[in-house]
């Protein structure tokens, strides 16, 4: 009898501190507060490339055009904060990038990585008031697997659309990375 109110005890002091391991409060993972956050405008974003490691030799000849597109799709993503009197600066420094084919964007199979870490400076700081880490995929969503009769008339149709419109991967890629990085910096 001792033992059976030991293990019950024993279950009790279990349960009690799982209960309240459960109640402790995510850990914030943004340096700025939510005032600073709602007040954030950005004066400048600026990308470096001066280190970007190219994963594929292939991508070598669009080399030159990853920093402005990326740029134009953070000035796009963050339009509603940009201010030339704004109290902050982005300043983006690329790190890796892995361009997916259009084929392989646009038939789902995803690709990336592009890899930077964005540095906020607010006011006049000379060193940043905060790092954020910003690693974008294109998340794939797999081939259109819809036949007729056997006949594979997703991906016939997905292939025409394909060999149509001939998807920019390194856009798609530069876009997730632009929502990526707005979410970072913006959420609390």
């Amino acid at each position: 009898m001792a033992r059976l109110a030991s293990v019950r005890l024993v279950f009790g002091v279990l349960l009690a501190a799982l209960t309240l391991a459960g109640c402790a409060t995510a850990q914030r993972t943004n340096v700025l507060t939510r005032a600073q956050i709602d007040q954030l405008k950005i004066a400048a974003i600026t990308v470096d490339t001066g280190k970007l490691s190219l994963m594929d030799i292939s991508d070598q000849p669009r080399q030159a055009d990853i920093g402005p597109k990326v740029k134009a799709k953070l000035d796009a993503a963050f339009a509603s904060r940009l201010s030339p009197t704004g109290n902050a600066r982005l300043h983006v420094k690329l790190i890796r990038i892995d361009i997916p084919d259009g084929t392989a964007a646009s038939f789902g199979f995803g690709g990336g990585p592009l890899e930077g870490l964005t540095e906020l400076y607010l006011d006049d700081a000379k060193a940043p008031t905060a790092v954020y880490p910003v690693t974008a995929f294109i998340r794939g969503g797999g081939i259109n697997g819809s036949t007729v009769n056997g006949i594979p008339v997703g991906l016939i149709a997905q292939t025409l659309i394909v060999a149509a419109t001939r998807p920019d991967g390194l856009e798609a890629l530069a876009d997730v990375f632009a929502a990526d990085t707005l979410r970072a910096v913006t959420t609390e």
